[in-house]
């Protein structure tokens, strides 16, 4: 329970204090030491198409494909905002 709690709480703080996006904003997502490429993602991105108090739903530029990410998942991310 403390881990799931902790995830959970990471998550929170990085919609309302950090608020690395908002919807319609191109991101990249990558591990936290992955180097960054000056021209930007080859996919183009994710768009962010939703984002709640628990979750991010984003859409692969490239191929219109849909995700869900968890936002405890994201809180340990590297996230560019190529806007």
């Amino acid at each position: 329970i403390g881990s799931a709690s902790s995830k959970y709480l990471e998550g929170i703080l990085l919609i309302l204090v950090r608020r690395p996006y908002d919807v319609g904003d191109r991101v990249c997502i990558m591990e936290q030491n992955a180097p960054v490429n000056n021209d930007g993602p080859p996919s183009g991105g994710w768009i962010i198409e939703k984002v709640d108090l628990v979750t991010t739903t984003v859409r692969l530029a490239s191929t219109r494909e849909y995700t869900t990410f968890a936002n405890g998942s994201l809180a340990d991310s590297r996230i560019v905002n190529l806007k």
